[in-house]
Order: structure tokens, then C-alpha cells, then sequence
């Protein structure tokens, strides 16, 4: 039967006793319309102009009472959310229930006119909820065929914050244009479009592919995520899983699986952003709210309590942070969660544990790039620079894009006395990301110690230009304390044009002979990470006020803890922890 929904004017069919409109979620108002499309209750009585007019005649009165109510008074809920898609008011009331009081991202799953148009175009000819969830997987991945957007190595925030479904769909709508998504933004479309045509989508996360050698989130921040669609009434029986994102047609076994409810996704976007916050924005307290705000919507994701290690990483939170990688490593036994703790013991001096993490990330996804990358900075530790080049190598055939890799060729290549080979991995590391402040840092710490001052003097600016606006007055501090008093000085032609070789330590001031310093962001790149000028956490800069000993780079994991890259007896790479 067809149907008229009179507040919102959608068309639909439902073949239930009391329909509900799945665009605006109503079962009052719904009216049956007869074979011609007309509608045979009061709406046919109403000529269509009546309902346009009358509401700019009352929106000017009533848009501030309305704006009003509906961010006071959401509907009244209780307990957990239901699977089934809920009406802005439920959603708004789960949120205040759980403390939560951002409400920027509600419509994270809701259609606009071009979604709707597009799902109406994939669905064409489909009845079932099944068949038309297959048709806007399909025409979703039709857009990553024509380079809409791309898969992409999701270590680390995107330098834009999360998009709603109507945002993502417009950049999808482009092609080739090549956009860096999340798996939840895609996944949004996907439920968004179903629910237009009247399927009772839900977005799920996923874990795990049949056969799959690597996790789908090497990260373990930012979680995977696809669509679920029961055969019947939503939430009953076991759902289909479909991966508009990567096109995986497998279905993940049970356990590698959890159908959310749309306040765990809210939780989920807001995990998200807190990353971002944390990376990109370098905003410690906005970061921290936004992730309390996950934990109290979605407590049962390890990804929320894997972001919010980091998160506490960031503000120093050694400790805290332990417990929650321990707590996401026990939700989910995977090699994401044991690759981080790997990461944190390391930070803690405790290499045999880390050691033992890495491994049983490894067994859990032979391929899983970062774990060889974990192992690699352990080798580097031991001075066992064979096994070090074997698992970089491995590590680089699997994710050439992986964040940590030109940081830790750029130490292989120290110590193996290859300078131009380790300045060359400290410029692939600005290639790949321009925009980062750290990079640049690094950068110069290299130049630096090649003596190529002004070159250095170059990427000091371009770090300092790049870092978020509210941290430039804490980057300059760190550029003058790492790499010397003049290092931001504007520079002439003549002085660019000459040779700078005699100038040395003292034009620079009073620094440690070998300065190079790696310090990882947002809880460490180990962790998955950066936090462009995040200098009072974790961030990558170069050189540090107090030496390491013997000289050599050090990676710092957060004010206290701190990872010597050379230098020192031996050489190699060191790990303290400074309480």
C-alpha cells in the first residue's frame, strides 16, 4: 500500500497495519493514497500551496519557541537505545541521559534531497530490504570506482573534521575527486539513502573479514564500519552485513561483528572528532569532553577506549592510558589493541612485554604493517640493525603509507652513518604530509644537523606556520629551545646565498652537539597518532632542553616518558620513563 505522509509530504510503501514515514519517522498524519497517487484523507483536501504558506507565515514567530523546545525538551527515554532508528528527539534524549550536550552531529544519519534522489535512483526496480541494500552498496562502490574517494592508510585524523551524511555525499557526488572518507562517514550515506526508502538500516561495526590477514582499522581509533539490514522487523534475526567502504562481500563471523544503535554511533562520530581535536586542532580539553562523551554513548566499542588512551596520552595520562589499551585489549582480542599496548609498554621501559605484544599482534594478522613497524623500533633498540631493515622493509611492502615509517628510516639511516639517506626519510616525511607542523620540525632538526642552516631556518618557519593558531606561541618556544635562538631569524639574500658551514654552534646557541629528536603526537605515531604542535603532550619536534646521553634523537611519548633514537652506549634505541 501506498502511502502520504502530511507533515512532511514524503511518498512511501509499507505493508504495515500502522505505517510509519521513514523520512520524518511519523505514524500520525500518514494517509493511504489510491492507484492514481492521490491521497484520500484531509490532505487531498488541501490545496499543496496551503502548507508552504502557512509555514513561512509562522516560522518568524514560532523558529525561536521551536529551536527552544527542541533542545529542552527531547523525548523522555529510558534505559539503553533500541536497534531501530530513532527520531531527533529519541537521539536527543539518549544524549542528555548520558550527559551529553554537543548536539552539532545529529543529523550525522539523516537524508537530505540529494541522498534521497540517489537512493531513489539505486534502489530502482528492488523490493526487498535486502535486494535494495545491495543497490546502494553497489552504486556507492560504482563512486569509489570513479575515484570519489579512496582507501587510505586511516593512522591518523583526516586534516578535516567529521562530515554528516549530506556532507560526505556531496563530496562523493565528484569525480575523481579522491577524498580521504571514514568508514563510518560512508557507511552514514548508506543507512541515510536506506532509510529514505523506507528500510530500517543500521550502521555496524566490523572487526574482521573472513580470510583478511590485516585488521579493517590498523589504527584501533577509529573503528570500521558498515551497514546492517534484517530480513525482518529491525533488530530481529540475525543481520546482513554489507561494506559500502571497502566492498568486502564476505560476512564477518558473529563474534567480529556489533549492529549500534544510533546513540552508539553518535558516540562513535564523537570518538572520531575527538581525535581530531587532539591531532589536528592540538585541543587537549575539547578532545578530553569529546571523548568522555564516546565513553558515556558507547562504552562497549574498543575503538572508543583505544582513542581515549591516546586522548589521556596527550595530556600526559601515562597511567590512565594504560588501563584503557588493557580494558579495549580485552574487548577486543585483536592485533590493533596489542599493537598499542606494545606501543605504551615500550614508552614504560618494559620491552619484553612490549616485545610479547607485538607478537601476538602478528599472530592475530600476519600482514598487520604496524606491528612490523613495532617490531622494527625494537630492533633499533637493540642495536640489531639486520632484523630492524627486514621488519621497515615489511612494514613498507605492506602500508607505504604508513605515518611512523620516514621517522624510523630516518633513525636506521643515523645509525648506520647514512645522513643523506636519513634526510632523504625526513623529506618524504613532509611530502607525504605538508600540512603537518612536526614534519617540518623534524625536518629541520635533520637539516640541522648537516649543517644546512638555512634550510633548517626554512622549515622552522613552515613548522611554525603550520601548527594550529592556539598552539604558535608554545611551537615557537619549542623551535628557540630545540633548535637555537636564531632559528627563526628572517634571513637576507646575501646571507641565504652563502655558504653557512663556519657558522656552527654558536650562531645556533648553546645546544647539544647531535640535536635530532623525534617526538611522537597525540600519544605517540607507535600509537597511530600525531598532534602538530601539541608540544606540552606528545608531539614530533627535534632535539629536547636536556640531552639524551651520549647524544642521538629521542622519541618522546608525553611529558614524562621518552624514547632515545642512537646516541647513548651502543647506540641503538633507548626507552625512559621519567617519573
Amino acid at each position: 500500500m501506498r502511502y502520504l505522509c502530511v507533515h512532511c509530504d514524503n511518498r512511501f510503501e509499507s505493508d504495515e497495519q500502522k505505517p510509519r514515514c521513514p523520512k520524518c519517522m511519523r505514524v500520525h498524519g500518514i494517509e493511504k493514497m489510491d492507484e492514481k497517487g492521490v491521497a484520500k484523507g484531509k490532505a487531498a483536501e488541501r490545496p499543496r500551496w496551503v502548507l508552504p504558506v502557512l509555514l513561512v507565515a509562522l516560522v518568524g514567530a514560532a523558529s525561536g519557541a521551536y529551536v527552544w523546545w527542541s533542545s529542552s525538551t527531547p523525548a523522555s527515554v529510558e534505559g539503553e537505545a533500541p536497534i531501530r532508528p530513532l527520531t531527533e528527539s529519541e537521539l536527543t534524549g539518549y544524549m542528555r541521559a548520558a550527559n551529553v550536550t554537543s548536539r552539532d552531529l545529529v543529523d550525522l544519519l539523516d537524508a537530505d534531497e540529494e541522498i534521497e534522489n540517489f537512493a531513489e535512483r539505486a534502489v530502482q526496480g528492488k523490493q526487498s530490504p535486502l535486494d535494495k541494500a545491495r543497490g546502494v552498496t553497489e552504486a556507492i562502490r560504482a563512486r569509489a570506482t570513479a575515484n570519489a574517494f579512496v582507501r587510505w592508510s586511516i593512522m591518523e585524523p583526516r586534516d578535516t573534521t567529521l562530515r554528516t551524511a549530506a556532507r560526505t555525499y556531496a563530496a562523493l557526488k565528484r569525480d575523481g575527486g579522491r577524498e580521504k572518507l571514514y568508514p563510518l562517514e560512508v557507511a552514514a550515506v548508506a543507512v541515510a539513502a536506506l532509510r529514505a526508502e523506507g528500510v530500517d538500516a543500521m550502521v555496524a561495526a566490523i572487526y574482521g573479514f573472513p580470510n583478511d590477514r590485516t585488521p579493517p582499522d590498523a589504527s584501533g581509533h577509529f573503528g570500521y564500519y558498515g551497514v546492517a539490514v534484517y530480513p525482518g522487523n529491525v533488530g530481529e534475526g540475525t543481520a546482513t552485513i554489507f561494506d559500502p567502504y571497502g566492498g568486502h562481500t564476505g560476512q564477518p563471523a558473529a563474534t567480529d561483528v556489533r549492529v549500534l544503535s544510533d546513540s552508539q554511533v553518535m558516540g562513535a562520530a564523537l570518538n572520531i572528532r575527538a581525535m581530531y581535536r587532539i591531532v589536528r586542532e592540538g585541543n587537549a580539553s575539547l578532545a578530553f569532553d569529546d571523548s568522555q562523551s564516546a565513553m558515556s554513548l558507547a562504552r562497549n566499542l574498543a575503538e572508543v577506549h583505544s582513542a581515549h588512551g591516546a586522548v589521556l596520552i596527550g595530556s600526559g595520562g601515562i597511567e590512565e592510558a594504560t588501563r584503557e589499551f588493557e580494558a579495549a585489549a580485552q574487548m577486543r582480542n585483536d592485533a590493533p589493541r596489542h599493537n598499542n599496548l606494545a606501543s605504551l609498554l615500550m614508552a614504560k621501559q618494559d620491552l619484553e612485554g612490549a616485545a610479547r605484544e607485538a607478537a601476538v599482534a602478528l599472530e592475530r594478522s600476519p600482514d598487520y604493517a604496524p606491528a612490523h613497524a613495532t617490531l622494527a623500533a625494537l630492533h633499533l633498540q637493540g642495536g640489531r640493525s639486520e632484523d630492524a631493515q627486514r621488519e621497515l622493509e615489511r612494514a613498507q611492502s605492506l602500508d607505504p603509507d604508513l605515518p611512523l615509517l620516514p621517522m624510523l628510516w630516518a633513525q636506521f639511516w643515523m645509525n648506520e652513518h647514512e645522513m643523506d639517506r636519513a634526510l632523504a626519510a625526513g623529506q618524504d616525511a613532509v611530502r607525504r604530509r605538508p600540512e603537518d607542523a612536526q614534519t617540518h620540525l623534524l625536518l629541520a632538526s635533520l637539516f640541522r644537523a648537516t649543517s644546512r642552516y638555512s634550510d633548517m631556518r626554512r622549515e622552522a618557519h613552515l613548522a611554525l606556520e603550520k601548527a594550529p593558531a592556539s598552539a604558535r606561541d608554545r611551537m615557537r618556544a619549542e623551535i628557540t629551545a630545540r633548535l637555537g635562538a636564531t632559528a627563526l631569524e628572517e634571513e637576507s639574500a646575501d646571507d641565504l646565498a652563502e655558504d653557512e658551514e663556519a657558522t656552527g654552534d654558536e650562531e645556533l646557541g648553546d645546544l647539544p652537539p647531535s640535536p635530532s629528536e623525534l617526538r611522537l603526537g597525540s600519544g605517540s605515531r607507535l600509537l597511530g597518532d600525531e598532534a602538530p604542535g601539541n608540544v606540552e603532550g606528545p608531539s614530533l619536534g627535534a632535539g629536547d632542553e636536556e640531552e639524551a646521553p651520549g647524544g642521538g634523537s629521542q622519541l618522546r611519548l608525553g611529558d614524562r616518558s621518552r624514547l632515545q633514537l642512537g646516541g647513548g652506549e651502543g647506540g641503538g634505541l633507548h626507552l625512559n620513563l621519567n617519573e
